[in-house]
């Protein structure tokens, strides 16, 4: 949690830099992989569903330019050197977007077996460049 309130702390002070706005933050709940979700009927637009049969829910609705715009400042600030000169074309850039959009922490996701961790990584990829 520490962690969390620091990156926090990194990004007001990007956006202090940057003048970007001082709305309100929306909090997110941070959950552990797995727990909480259901593992019903599949909704292609909003769920992927793992190898081990747990569903990850997907709040796509809360995803606005503002937010795509923060996480790549926050991708640039993470990667440094390593940033790709397009952050859209990054798996890491992708994982930070699913964090987002679920609450589940970075870690976790790349915890995950190959197979669901490109399943995370191109529905994000493709949510982020639906038409």
């Amino acid at each position: 949690m520490d962690k969390l309130k620091k990156h926090e702390k990194e990004i007001e002070k990007v956006e202090k830099e940057l003048g970007i706005g001082t709305e309100k933050k929306e909090e997110i709940e941070v959950i552990e992989l797995g727990k909480n979700m259901e593992t019903e009927e599949l909704d292609t637009k909003t769920q992927v569903k793992l190898s081990d049969g747990r569903i990850i829910d997907f709040n796509t609705d809360m995803m606005t330019g503002r937010i795509v715009i923060e996480l790549k400042d926050k991708y640039f600030l993470d990667r440094k050197r390593n940033a790709g000169l397009i952050a859209d074309l990054d798996d890491y850039f992708h994982i930070m977007a699913a964090e987002r959009m679920t609450g589940i922490k970075l870690r976790e996701f790349m915890d995950l077996k190959v197979k669901d961790y490109r399943a995370i990584v191109t529905f994000v990829r493709s949510f982020l460049t639906e038409d």
